[in-house]
């Protein structure tokens, strides 16, 4: 089965969301963002009361607060150094192929084929199927890709043929 597609910039963050953050996106990370915060929170509070030192909580939410943009901000930048370039081979058009060797990706830049037993996982999240090759590494294929949801159910049920234990049940 060959799949033609264009993945785009939003395909692509999707995938790094994906693989930095789960499933589930980012309510984890808001979830373990306010847990920590709660904590440090708490062992603050009992050390300056411990300690015998005030500190009132305007300064104290001045400085969780400043602390807290400057690693967002520092977060954003190196998250602006990993996006792919325009004229690079992540972006743009590509031609998705099944075979009894692997899964095959051309685009104008290279060609690959990923052998069956290097296929670790299938995923289909949100608009995407990603076919993972490594924890920070794999296919991306856009939902729009197929021109019908039988199409796509066609293309799943493949790879579940050639890697039955990568592909859990999949809708």
């Amino acid at each position: 089965m060959v799949i033609k597609t264009e993945l785009t910039a939003p395909d692509f963050r999707a995938f790094t969301r994906h693989v930095a953050f789960g499933k589930n996106g980012l309510k984890g990370v808001y979830v373990t963002l306010l847990g920590t915060g709660a904590i440090v929170g708490a062992i603050l509070g009992v050390s300056l009361a411990v300690t015998g030192i005030h500190l009132d909580l305007p300064n104290l939410m001045i400085g969780l607060f400043a602390g807290t943009f400057t690693l967002v901000i520092y977060a954003k930048l190196q998250m602006r150094n990993t996006r792919p370039a325009a004229n690079g081979s992540v972006l743009g058009p590509r031609t998705i192929s099944l075979s009894e060797a692997g899964v095959g990706e051309a685009c104008p830049h290279q060609e690959t084929l990923i052998r069956w037993p290097a296929v670790l996982a299938v995923q289909s999240v949100g608009e995407h199927i990603f076919i993972m090759i490594d924890r920070n590494a794999g296919i991306i294929i856009p939902h729009r890709a197929f021109t019908s949801a039988h199409e796509r159910n066609q293309f799943l049920a493949e790879l579940r043929q050639h890697a039955p234990a990568a592909v859990p049940s999949l809708p």
